[in-house]
């Protein structure tokens, strides 16, 4: 089985009011659930995290 990783920077969300009155977790996060209740594996991850949340067990 194949692990996707919805990967974002992540910054504008804590920066532009604008952007986060929208998006206030993070735009993968409104982006995954739909991704996930289709039958696809996956992760998210952003920039700060550790090795920037791509681990090992990434593949796409």
């Amino acid at each position: 089985m194949t692990t996707n990783k919805l990967w974002n920077e992540y910054p504008v969300e804590k920066t532009e009011p604008e952007v986060a009155k929208i998006y206030s977790h993070g735009i993968y996060e409104a982006i995954a659930p739909p991704l996930c209740s289709s039958g696809l594996t996956g992760q998210t991850a952003t920039l700060e995290q550790l090795e920037h949340g791509l681990t090992d067990v990434t593949d796409v």
